[in-house]
Parts: structure tokens; sequence; C-alpha cells
């Protein structure tokens, strides 16, 4: 590890969450938001904290859960004023629930995943709520909303996720060559919430 500042987003375009406690530790919405800071570019916790208008004191607990679930990584260290200061970033730019972990059974809590999925989908339809204030042209895309229902084996079923992270994996990576490039000037920051799920009886 070096102790030189890092520069640029994560290395990896997508990291794919294969444990509940991961799953666990993004339940916390206020946790998420820290995470995505994380991702954006390399940062410390006093930067993330002066990010979202908190006190330092309020992320140290968070900061360790993320780091302690593997979600972010330390990337440098340097003396401050006779203390460590400590730089990290998130381990990819975008995250995915790998299906298998959602399986009933003792080691898949449902109150863990349950909860996960309750607080993305309400954070996702605070945010969609937020943009009747927004005047319709000032918007830079047009928003998506759709309501699908369609019918697969199991195997098109997993292929088809695996096509969806892959194509969002390459809008990312994209983005990230353009940022590189100095030509990012036009790119729009934009937040898809997804559910894909087996229809049951209710």
């Amino acid at each position: 590890m070096s102790s030189e500042e890092p520069s640029g987003p994560p290395p990896n375009a997508v990291y794919t969450i294969r444990d509940l406690a991961q799953l666990k530790v993004l339940a916390d919405p206020f946790r998420v938001r820290i995470l995505e800071a994380f991702c954006e570019e390399p940062r410390t916790t006093k930067q993330v904290a002066e990010l979202l208008g908190e006190k330092p004191t309020k992320l140290y607990h968070h900061v360790d859960s993320l780091l302690g679930a593997e979600l972010i990584e330390l990337v440098s260290t340097r003396p401050v004023r006779g203390t460590l200061e400590k730089t990290y970033r998130g381990v990819a730019r975008t995250f995915a629930a790998d299906p298998s972990i959602f399986s009933s059974g003792p080691s898949a809590p449902e109150e863990n995943w349950t909860t996960y999925a309750a607080d993305l989908l309400e954070r996702g339809a605070a945010e969609i709520r937020a943009l009747a204030d927004v005047p319709h042209d000032d918007l830079p895309v047009i928003p998506m909303l759709l309501g699908l229902k369609a019918s697969s084996s199991p195997e098109a079923y997993r292929r088809f996720q695996e096509a969806l992270q892959k194509l969002v994996a390459d809008l990312q990576a994209e983005a990230d060559a353009e940022e590189a490039e100095g030509t990012a000037d036009s790119l729009v920051e934009y937040r898809m919430v997804l559910a894909l799920f087996p229809q049951v009886e209710s």
C-alpha cells in the first residue's frame, strides 16, 4: 500500500455480493450513501463527512463496517498533525447481489435481505418523488419507468441477469474512459433501482 494520494475510481466496474453479512451492512441507507461517496473517488472519512454534511464521528462506525465487509479498501495513509490519515475507496463502482444468497434456509435469514430490499426501494421512491420539484425541461435525461412481467426458464433468467449486469458495467466503463480522457463534461449521473424476482402467490 502506497502512502501517495491515490486517484481515480475503483478498478472494478461491478462487484457481486455473495455474502449475506455484506448485504446486511448495506441495509442501512446512510451506510449506502457513505459507500457511494467512496466509490466516486478515494476519500478520507473527514472528506465524506463534509460531503454529506455530517460530523466525522458519526461515520467512524459505518466506515469500519464497510471496511470489515470488504466493500471499501484502504488505499493510502499519511501522518497529519500526529495522527494517521486514512484514505479509502469502494471496491467497485456498481454492486450487484448474487441471487443465490436469497435462497431459503438457516444460512439465509429473511429479515436481512428483505430489509435491504425494502430500504433500497423506499430510497428510490423518495428520489423519484423529488423529481416532481424539477421542471421537465431542466432534466438532463428523460426518466424511464417500466413495470414488466415476463416468463422464462431459470437458465434464461440467469442469462438475463448476467447480460444486464454486463450492460451496466459497460456503461460505467465508457463513463470512466471519458473521465480519464477529460471529456466527461456531458456525463449525467443517474440511478437505477431494479427488482427482478419470481412472482409467487400472495
